[in-house]
């Protein structure tokens, strides 16, 4: 079976299981930074993003960014850093290092 279609994968896309919206840092803040840092002469950045943003595109039809607001924000968060004129910004989407996720018994 493969990882991405195993249960605790699945129950990890649960509402209940996803991050708050307010543990992110809001686009618009990402973006000032990123625009002072291009100011600054910074030309490369990297941004931490969530794999579950990486879900909304081998899933579509899951509707997760329209459902799920955690993931909307991601998603958008992604959108907007990639498209600042003259700055190259990589994302990683990155599953729970920083954090943990509860998967019930």
């Amino acid at each position: 079976m493969p990882w991405f279609s195993r249960p605790e994968w699945m129950t990890a896309l649960r509402p209940g299981n996803l991050p708050t919206h307010s543990s992110i840092m809001p686009t618009w803040k990402v973006v000032r930074v990123l625009r002072l840092a291009k100011l600054v002469s910074i030309q490369r950045a990297i941004v931490l993003g969530s794999y579950f943003a990486h879900f909304t595109r081998i899933w579509p039809e899951l509707g997760l960014a329209e459902r799920l607001p955690y993931i909307r924000s991601r998603v958008e968060q992604e959108m907007s850093v990639i498209s600042i004129p003259g700055m190259v910004v990589d994302v990683l989407e990155l599953p729970y290092i920083f954090g943990g996720i509860h998967i019930p018994s």
